[in-house]
């Protein structure tokens, strides 16, 4: 079965991911990347949509990887464990965004279809 765009778009953006995994693939992560069919730039537009300032958050809560404000721009790092690794910095948003967004989709071991 064909996961709707705008469901993997949505699951992503929320951090359900786990949500189309059970309803569109039997619980079986591997085959997601198989079923995923948007690009990076759907999702971006998607998400400049609903403003990248609501993807930003002033602490991480728990693993995974995590946007957040610095006092001259914002940091992009993985969170485990109440480390903070892999940590990097950008000045603009947009810049930041991107990061996160790429590893998100490395993690899930999700296609970057351009």
């Amino acid at each position: 079965m064909r996961i709707p765009p705008n469901e993997q778009i949505d699951a992503l953006l929320s951090g359900r991911i786990w949500s189309i995994v059970q309803k569109y693939c039997s619980g079986s992560w591997s085959s997601l990347a198989g079923e995923w069919t948007v690009s990076i730039e759907d999702i971006r537009n998607e998400a400049q949509r609903r403003g990248l300032d609501c993807f930003v958050s002033p602490k991480p809560i728990s693993e995974g990887y995590w946007l957040c404000p610095q006092e001259n721009g914002y940091e992009v790092f993985y969170y485990e464990r109440g480390v903070r690794m892999h940590g990097e910095n950008f000045e603009m948003l947009e810049s930041a965004f991107d990061a996160w967004l790429g590893h998100e989709l490395k993690s899930l071991l999700l296609p970057r279809n351009t």
